[in-house]
């Protein structure tokens, strides 16, 4: 008897893993620009208008609604909804339930203070809950690539998803590393992305960063695995972009004092 019992219970388990390896879930990933007029909408002093581009995956939902006014936009300490000039925008989200496996892009727009730095986007439904994964996009690597379907950026979306985001250290990271990075990337990305020049020097400063990350690809996506995985790449970085140069500056020096 107690041999069955244990027998059921490891089927509960091996059931309950399965049920949530399978379970539905809708992906949320976003990106952002600042930008004072939208048409004839113009913002108050002090104001701008914060363009977020949404790109939103249905994974077994079948009453999923991609209405702009379900979103909400946090800023800073403060909360806004969509504002009336999302509409004059060309490739605004637009309304509609969204199919099993089927994807939608579209662009929003927020009135919120000039000197907020720190976005959140949240989706909230009345009487709807869904199990929803916001992911921010590569917005640097996408300026300077011109795409988020181009092969590089895919690869950098897929060591953060794939890798970091399926476990504890790795999430902790990409969090901690999310309040840095977001801070200035808006700015940044929008700068190499009107200069060509720019975009391509990004792209020459990042090849070596996306060839180590490589790295995480091939580690398991476990704890210890990405701990392991995330110092290795770590002191590569260092090395590649802190110890390269030093080692450059010395040698320089060295030639100079001894020319012969």
């Amino acid at each position: 008897m107690r041999r069955f019992v244990c027998f059921l219970a490891v089927l509960l388990l091996l059931s309950m893993s399965i049920v949530q390896v399978h379970a539905a879930q809708i992906v949320i990933t976003y990106r952002w620009k600042k930008q004072n007029q939208i048409g004839t909408w113009t913002t108050d002093p002090g104001e701008t208008f914060l363009i977020v581009t949404v790109t939103i995956t249905n994974y077994g939902y079948s009453d999923f609604d991609t209405s702009p006014y379900f979103f909400r936009l946090d800023a800073d300490s403060t909360t806004h909804g969509i504002s009336p000039a999302t509409f004059p925008l060309p490739d605004y989200l637009t309304s509609g339930s969204l199919p099993d496996g089927a994807s939608r892009t579209g662009t929003l727009a927020f009135r919120v203070p000039q000197a907020a730095t720190s976005f959140t986007l949240r989706y909230e439904r009345p009487s709807r809950t869904y199990d929803i994964r916001y992911r921010r996009g590569c917005i640097i690597a996408t300026a300077a690539y011109g795409s988020e379907l181009e092969p590089h950026v895919q690869l950098l979306r897929q060591a953060r998803d794939q890798r970091l985001l399926s476990t504890f250290a790795g999430l902790q990271f990409i969090r901690i590393f999310d309040r840095f990075y977001y801070s200035f990337s808006p700015e940044v990305a929008e700068i190499v992305g009107s200069n060509s020049l720019l975009a391509e020097a990004t792209r020459l400063m990042l090849s070596p960063l996306i060839q180590i990350l490589k790295i995480l690809i091939f580690v398991p996506a476990t704890e210890a695995g990405m701990i392991l995985g995330g110092l290795t790449a770590a002191a590569f970085v260092s090395l590649t972009y802190m110890g390269l140069p030093v080692f450059l500056i010395v040698l320089t020096r060295r030639k100079e004092t001894n020319p012969h």
